[in-house]
C-alpha cells in the first residue's frame, strides 16, 4: 500500500511539472550532476567548460573526471579561499584554467559578499533569511572584486577561439539571469548551459523563475532536464538547477 501510495504521488508530481512547463516528458528528468555532466560531455560536442562560480572546485573536478582529463575546464571564482585548494592541485594541469575574479553582465569593481557557507556567497547580499538557511547565509566578510562580463571570458580567456562547443555552467547565487541575458555571444558560442534558476526571493533577483526559462527559450535553448540545488529543505525549493541545449546542434533534435 505504501509502494503504491509513492508511485501516485510521484506521477502527480510528474503531471504538474508538465503542466507548469517545467519539464517535457519526452526527456528524462531524475538527474543528478554527475550523469548530467556525463550525459553533456558524451552526447554534446563540447571541447571546453566555463564554471562560474567554481567555488571549491566540485563541479569542475567531475568534468575533469568525466572527460579524463581532455577537455578544456575555465574556473571562475571570486573568493581566492574557497578555489584556492582546488586551485593549488590544478598548477601542472594545462586543460585547468583560474580566474579570480565575479562575472556580472558589465566589466566593474563590486563588494562580494561572503557568507558562513560559501556556496551561498554573492554579489548581492542575502535577504530572504529563511530559518532553514539563515545560519549557512550569514555574511561574514566583504570583499572588493573584479566582475568580467561572459562575452569577455568566451573572447578572451578560453581554450578554443571558435565553434559552438562551450558548456556554461552558472552558479552565481542570484546573478545567472543577468550574465547570460547580458552575453551577445550565446548562441553562436554556447552549446549547453547548466543554470540556476531562482524560486524564492532570497537575493532578491526580481525575475520570476518562469522568465529565466522563457528568456532562454527565445534565444534558442532548450529545458532538457532539471534537479533540485539544494535538497533536504521540506515542502520549499529555493532554487533549481537546470540544463539547456542549444537548438542549433544535432543533438537537440
Amino acid at each position: 500500500m505504501v509502494g503504491t501510495k509513492f508511485i501516485n504521488s510521484v506521477r502527480r508530481a510528474k503531471k504538474f511539472l508538465v503542466n507548469i512547463r517545467l519539464i517535457d516528458m519526452s526527456r528524462r528528468f531524475e538527474y543528478d550532476e554527475s550523469s548530467i555532466i556525463a550525459d553533456i560531455l558524451n552526447n554534446m560536442p563540447v571541447r571546453q567548460v566555463v564554471d562560474i562560480g567554481a567555488n571549491r572546485g566540485k563541479f569542475a573536478r567531475k568534468v575533469i573526471k568525466h572527460s579524463k582529463n581532455k577537455i578544456g575546464v575555465l574556473c571562475v571564482e571570486p573568493n581566492k579561499d574557497a578555489i584556492g585548494g582546488f586551485a593549488a592541485k590544478q598548477v601542472s594541469n594545462n586543460m585547468v584554467k583560474i580566474l579570480n575574479c565575479a562575472v556580472d553582465a558589465s566589466e566593474s569593481n563590486q563588494k562580494f559578499y561572503i557568507t558562513n557557507n560559501d556556496e551561498f556567497s554573492s554579489l548581492k547580499r542575502p535577504e530572504d533569511i529563511d530559518p532553514m538557511l539563515a545560519e549557512k547565509i550569514l555574511v561574514n566578510a566583504v570583499v572588493d572584486v573584479n566582475t568580467l562580463t561572459l562575452d569577455s571570458i568566451l573572447k578572451s580567456h578560453m581554450f578554443c577561439s571558435s565553434g559552438l562547443n562551450v558548456f556554461v555552467k552558472i552558479d552565481s547565487q542570484g546573478m545567472d539571469y543577468e550574465i547570460v541575458e547580458a552575453c551577445t555571444q550565446l548562441e553562436e558560442r554556447v552549446c549547453c548551459i547548466l543554470t540556476e534558476i531562482s524560486m524564492s526571493d532570497l537575493y532578491s533577483t526580481k525575475v520570476d523563475w518562469k522568465e529565466h526559462v522563457q528568456m532562454l527559450e527565445e534565444r534558442g535553448f532548450v529545458m532538457a532536464a532539471v534537479y533540485q540545488s539544494n535538497p533536504g529543505h521540506l515542502l520549499k525549493i529555493h532554487d533549481i538547477n537546470a540544463v539547456f541545449i542549444n537548438s542549433r546542434i544535432k543533438s537537440c533534435e
